[in-house]
């Protein structure tokens, strides 16, 4: 019984920041895409963590057989394996079962059918970073609840923040290409400047975590510097409507 209230509480909690970024995002768009479409990407971007977190694992796996040095490695490992993958991933659902569809009808929408995209991405990883808190360490006590809680407000405001202004920035340029007629170029801009966000914050927590000075202070640079992009990811929703 533990064990399904551990799952169920992983499920809600881990489920919650997506929603909650989700209805802020959808109110960029002002013609709101139909429900079908927001839950079917949204599935889709959590279903699509399982494939790369198998070639995440066996890139990383691969890499550690090349005679480099550490640094290199760590840039290696943390810009393409795990920050462009997992941006890769996050454009699948957009690249199968959006650009061919009739309601992908306005340029804001590359943007928020990317979001919504991530935001499945990062509801699943939120399940299982959850889900790895031990219940039967904490007994289900106040320790284990706030564990919860904390756990799923750090999320809010780190990963799952991340997740959806790293691929808003590809979702525009996905939008240039797809409507303004730019080159396939525009597309592989996009994914990289999406990656090197997601590389930078990634490099930031390691960092902290390294030197075992995670701090506050720290992590409310961090949020502070996902703010500031998220006003350019508005500026860019905003130039997508004129």
């Amino acid at each position: 019984m533990q064990e399904i209230n551990h799952y169920f509480l992983s499920f809600i909690f881990g489920i919650l920041p997506p929603i909650l970024w989700l209805s802020f995002y959808l109110k960029e768009d002002q013609r709101p895409e139909p429900k079908r479409m927001v839950i079917l990407i949204f599935i889709l971007g959590a279903l699509f963590v399982f494939p790369a977190v198998l070639l995440e694992f066996l890139f990383l796996e691969i890499f550690s057989f090349f005679n480099i040095s550490q640094n290199s490695l760590f840039f290696l490992n943390n810009f393409f394996v795990i920050a462009l993958l997992e941006e890769l991933f996050k454009f699948l659902p957009i690249f199968f079962f959006v650009f061919k569809n009739k309601e992908f009808d306005e340029p804001v929408d590359g943007m928020i059918y990317m979001i919504i995209s991530a935001l499945g991405f990062a509801a699943c990883e939120n399940f299982f970073a959850i889900l790895n808190l031990k219940p039967q360490e904490f007994q289900f006590s106040q320790l284990y609840f706030s564990s919860v809680i904390g756990l799923t407000l750090l999320r809010f405001l780190g990963p799952v923040f991340l997740h959806s202004l790293s691929s808003g920035i590809f979702g525009f340029f996905i939008s240039l290409y797809y409507f303004k007629k730019r080159k396939i170029s525009t597309l592989f801009l996009g994914l990289f400047l999406a990656s090197l966000l997601h590389f930078i914050f990634n490099f930031s927590i390691i960092s902290i975590i390294k030197e075992q000075s995670f701090s506050f202070w720290g992590y409310c640079l961090i949020v502070s510097f996902l703010i500031g992009t998220g006003v350019v990811v508005h500026q860019l929703f905003q130039r997508l409507k004129k």
